[in-house]
């Protein structure tokens, strides 16, 4: 199998990418920086093209036997999903490598905002439990051991779902 991909990366990425491509029994081709004259020769004989921004028209895509095209990063818009469409090559698109991180990070945040971890923090830090005649003890009772600070809008996520809603 052969694979070309549209564009240069710097040199650590392009090393991951060899590595992978090699061990699976893909010759990889980097055609970046070649002008769109040379992209022909370059093509011929290519099952897949690899992209993240370089654009992917009916040209590229027109190449005889190409069977996939892979779009990595964040650019699905690199893909003319028509003409791809046209002539019967699938299009795939891997998310930027920092796509989990920031849903990592994007659910870390709602649950310390729903479980409202900051104020609990500084409640504890400042002593407020104090005001509620409380003072930090082990306990099995569920009222206090979740909820010692007694906020009134700290929730539990059970039976919760992100982005549902439920009429009624």
């Amino acid at each position: 199998m052969r694979a070309v991909h549209l564009q240069d990366l710097p040199d650590w990425i392009r090393d991951l990418f060899d590595t992978s491509l090699r061990e699976a029994g893909i010759d990889a081709v980097w055609a970046g920086g070649e002008e769109d004259e040379a992209l022909p020769k370059l093509l011929a004989g290519a099952d897949v093209l690899l992209t993240s921004r370089r654009r992917v028209g009916a040209d590229l895509l027109d190449t005889p036997g190409l069977s996939f095209v892979q779009v990595h990063g964040r650019a699905p818009w690199a893909v003319d999903w028509r003409a791809a469409s046209e002539v019967n090559v699938p299009v795939s698109v891997l998310p930027h490598r920092g796509a989990v991180a920031v849903a990592e990070q994007a659910i870390a945040l709602m649950l310390g905002l729903y479980r409202m971890v900051v104020d609990g923090h500084k409640g504890t830090i400042d002593g407020s439990y104090e005001s509620h005649g409380l003072e930090p003890m082990r306990t099995s009772e569920r009222k206090i051991a979740f909820n010692w600070l007694n906020f009134d809008s700290v929730r539990q996520l059970l039976w919760k779902a992100v982005g549902a809603h439920r009429a009624g």
